[in-house]
């Protein structure tokens, strides 16, 4: 099952997996410290890291969806189709957590 404290214990900066991504899948996390492949779009923002690149990159490739927390600022990003939106307010966020899984 996944919880708020086992994917905080995963991204925490001293974990060996915090730099990769975390796939998750029928309510469980399937793999973790994934590298994902990164977007070559000339479309991106430019405040957009490698992060917000691999979250569009994986949307861009797959049916996938992807939540990416800056680094560098906290905020939660939501990739979809090769479409990125940016530093999500927590009533998006949970919108599009509860349209995207099972909660």
């Amino acid at each position: 099952r996944i919880t708020a404290g086992l994917l905080e214990s995963i991204f925490n900066k001293e974990s060996p997996l915090h730099d990769g991504a975390v796939v998750l899948g029928k309510g469980r996390i399937l793999a973790a410290g994934c590298i994902l492949p990164v977007s070559e779009s000339m479309e991106l923002p430019p405040s957009a890291g490698l992060r917000h690149r691999a979250a569009v990159g994986i949307s861009e490739r797959t049916i996938a969806v992807a939540f990416v927390v800056s680094e560098e600022t906290g905020a939660i990003s939501f990739a979809a189709q090769g479409k990125i939106e940016m530093a999500l307010s927590e009533s998006r966020l949970t919108e599009l957590i509860n349209q995207h899984y099972e909660v």
